[in-house]
């Protein structure tokens, strides 16, 4: 799930800035801060992308529905003349 893949890249992020607070040499320290904003960043894009699968799904299940509810007026109103379109 999207919610578990964000959870661990932020859990990651957090465990590479508790890294850089450490006394490593200043190289060390912007690689770490570096790699927890690529994290946080893969993080947001995944809650981003479950954000519009979500939307995407929502708009076809309206679409089916719409489809759905006309078909069923159609044949109810003129079961002959539209059990063909």
């Amino acid at each position: 799930m999207a919610g578990d893949r964000s959870r661990e890249l932020r859990r990651l992020a957090s465990e590479c800035l508790t890294l850089g607070a450490a006394d490593f040499g200043f190289g060390v320290r912007a690689s770490l801060l570096e790699m927890a904003q690529k994290r946080i960043d893969l993080a947001e894009l995944s809650e981003h992308d479950a954000w519009n699968e979500a939307l995407r799904l929502r708009a076809l299940q309206t679409a089916i529905a719409r489809t759905f509810e006309r078909n069923m007026n159609c044949h109810e109103n003129y079961p002959t003349a539209c059990s063909h379109s």
